[in-house]
């Protein structure tokens, strides 16, 4: 490969880089406007899925049109200036957006209703990058050397891997959206001019035309190419579901949780392109021992695996890299199939771009079937069990297709048993290693946004969604906490009547509610429907009996922006601002809700400063709230249970109750950047304690008392 080669590769790894880059961003732009549930997320996901297969299939005509590096370029250049204008597009077409969506209502229409929106959005962004593939692929010659493709193939995702690390650790916090577009954006247009300025090269139509003419590949490949795809991405999605739990848990943040498996998923596959891109027959042998392995190193990331493979302790980051090691032989798929269809004939220049629009389509099938439908229905780990076993199919169909016999003799009848004992000792849905060794799983359920699970220690059960864990009576006092966080706000109200509450968990905070004499209509917005089947575990099941509450399905951020009812309290049950909760914190989330407010009504969210050790992200969430309430505050309710509560004028604080306000934190706050939708703040842990923050604020309201907290055995516990 001479020197110019080299370089288009490895620009092409950064080109992979800003790719996956610009999908997570995409996604995280669109949260605020669609919500966070799994329909808005799979909606974004699969218009860029989408877009990138239908790339794949224009190329051949473009490259009629355009040398391949100067489409590549264009195409670069294209994706640049879309993506760097797409917050202002999202921003400009906001209230057309959700005036639309709120007239779909709920259901199959408004997913419908989203995928359009986000076709429209970013469709045009996620085409552009599915044309590069095969105009890079065209203009190493991929037609003479087939190998080369799949080493663009792996390099481009070994690349993807860093800007999945890069799109979901930093950037969001430290430019922020609009600023993290533009430096997307200015990533695009540098490897447009670095590929503008290598040899151009020639549009492969004189070839095309002087080559013979082949039968073509064999349909079995095509078959190949869409199943690959939809296994490939349900197994992307089962391993999220497998390894990010214990991995949150650990870090506190669902952000670092899902990067960090995403990259090792994207890294395992481009490791794999660059081992398999040498392999000339990709349908024969080769594919079946690649699919063989794939099966059997999937199974052995499921739950009783992992606790042989890695023993009863918990070690959140070498669970996290477990699914890099199937990836490695997922990733051998697509370039063994590219070779296999250069085999029969085809020029790489004209059929690559149709392979990778089957494999991306069929993609887009595995991620709605295993999203939607698979996953809830079955379970992570019980459909990961199938999905392995339908790599175990396409193994002995290339086996038989080779005429090996043997192998295929010897690995369908292993593949037939170890895949039958998984079926019946894998729980369907994973999660117990995420729970204290001493836990008991009383019951699971896989949901569309994740999978919960309750567990019992000794007379305590708690649920644990997604990593998370909720006590069921965490006694701080004369009542629970659950209790606390219905009856602490609303007794800032002197007759609050109908309250809206975000979040389910155990029903014990709505129970709380309830008891509320004045309340006539609790509404509680939940993001998984399946949280209230659980709730006869913790003796709260009579709630869905009472007529004045009525439980909505969907996100609570999207709830509070588009329903037009007015509430006199509004209660954010929270997991904190480390977490995908982190929305519930912004500045656009306070004023959303102040604008939901009766005359006098209360916004309540639910805070833990033990888990924010540094001054500058504290200062940030009290600003934030205060930027919109000016006269609200911090207040303290009981041991390791605070709350930031909105209110209209300061006499409504509970004066004995309150930590800091706008005032008396003035010295702390000023000049501190807000948290945002646009630019979130990011929390991280230090080894100093950070409770004592809020000694000084205290004790400028209450000098004559010592802070509620002080000699309780240190710092509240994280919830």
């Amino acid at each position: 490969m001479n020197r110019s080669r080299a370089l288009l590769v490895l620009l092409y790894g950064l080109s992979g880089a800003v790719g996956l880059a610009w999908q997570v961003l995409a996604v995280r732009a669109f949260v605020p406007i669609f919500g966070a549930g799994a329909y808005a997320i799979a909606a974004v996901t699969a218009s860029f899925l989408g877009g990138l297969g239908l790339g794949g299939a224009l190329a051949p005509r473009l490259m009629k049109r355009l040398a391949p590096l100067r489409l590549y370029a264009a195409m670069e250049l294209g994706v640049g200036l879309w993506g760097a204008a797409l917050p202002w597009l999202l921003g400009a077409s906001a209230p057309l957006l959700l005036g639309v969506l709120s007239a779909a209502g709920d259901g199959a229409l408004a997913t419908l209703t989203r995928v359009l929106l986000a076709a429209v959005l970013v469709g045009p962004m996620a085409t552009m990058l599915g044309v590069t593939f095969p105009a890079v692929a065209a203009a190493v010659n991929g037609d003479d050397a087939p190998e080369r493709v799949g080493l663009l193939y792996g390099v481009n995702a070994i690349g993807a891997s860093g800007g999945a690390l890069i799109a979901g650790l930093w950037l969001p916090w430290s430019l922020g959206l609009s600023l993290g577009s533009a430096a997307l954006g200015a990533g695009n247009l540098l490897v447009a001019a670095f590929a503008y300025l290598l040899p151009p090269g020639s549009a492969p139509q004189a070839a095309e035309e002087a080559a013979p003419p082949s039968e073509g590949p064999p349909t079995s490949l095509w078959i190949t190419a869409a199943v690959t795809g939809a296994v490939g991405m349900g197994l992307e999605l089962c391993w999220s579901r497998l390894s990010g739990p214990l991995l949150a848990a650990r870090s506190g943040s669902d952000a670092v949780a899902f990067a960090i498996v995403l990259a090792a998923v994207v890294l395992g596959i481009g490791i794999g392109g660059v081992i398999a891109r040498r392999i000339p027959e990709g349908l024969g042998k080769p594919l079946g021992w690649s699919q063989a392995i794939l099966a059997v190193l999937t199974w052995l990331t499921l739950e009783p695996a992992r606790e042989l493979l890695l023993g009863a302790a918990r070690y959140p980051i070498a669970e996290a890299l477990l699914p890099l090691l199937p990836a490695m032989w997922l990733g051998a798929s697509f370039p063994l199939l590219s070779n296999a269809m250069a085999a029969s004939g085809q020029r790489i220049s004209t059929s690559l771009g149709r392979l990778y629009a089957v494999n991306t389509a069929g993609a887009v099938v595995g991620s709605l079937a295993t999203g939607f439908v698979l996953m809830p229905l079955l379970g992570a780990q019980r459909l990961a069990v199938l999905l392995g076993m339908a790599s175990a199919c396409v193994a002995l169909s290339a086996f038989v297709r080779a005429k090996a016999k043997v192998p295929a003799a010897a690995f369908g009848v292993f593949a037939l048993v170890l895949g039958g004992v998984m079926l019946v000792v894998a729980p369907p849905v994973a999660g117990a290693r995420v729970l204290p060794p001493d836990d008991v799983v009383l019951d699971t359920v896989e949901g569309l946004q994740g999978s919960t699970l309750v567990s019992v220690r000794g007379d305590e059960r708690a649920l644990t969604s997604s990593g998370h864990r909720i006590g069921a009576a965490n006694v701080l006092g004369p009542v629970n906490d659950h209790a606390l966080r219905a009856l602490g706000p609303t007794a800032l109200h002197p007759n609050p009547k109908r309250v809206l509450a975000i979040g389910l968990g155990t029903g014990a905070t709505a129970k709380a509610f309830l008891s509320v004499e004045s309340v006539e209509e609790l509404v509680v917005v939940e993001l998984d429907p399946n949280m209230r089947t659980l709730l006869h575990h913790f003796g709260t099941e009579d709630i869905l009996a009472d007529p004045r509450l009525r439980i909505v399905d969907g996100d609570g951020r999207w709830f509070v922006r588009t329903n037009t009812e007015q509430w006199d309290v509004v209660s954010v049950d929270a997991y904190g601002p480390k977490t995908a909760s982190a929305t519930f914190y912004t500045v656009e989330f306070y004023e959303q809700a102040r604008a939901r407010l009766n005359p006098g009504g209360v916004v309540f969210v639910k805070f833990n400063p033990a888990a924010i050790t540094q001054a500058e992200p504290l200062a940030s969430f009290l600003a934030s709230l205060w930027s919109a309430f000016p006269n609200g505050g911090l207040i303290f309710l009981e041991k390791g249970l605070f709350g930031l509560v909105g209110v209209a004028e300061t006499s409504q604080l509970p004066s004995r109750k309150v930590v800091a306000t706008s005032q008396t934190s003035s010295a702390l706050t000023e000049g501190v950047r807000l948290h945002t939708d646009d630019r979130p703040v990011q929390v991280v842990d230090t080894a100093q304690g950070g409770f004592s923050l809020l000694n000084p604020y205290w004790s400028a309201l209450h000098p004559r008392s010592p802070p509620p907290w002080a000699g309780r055995g240190g710092p509240p516990p994280r919830r």
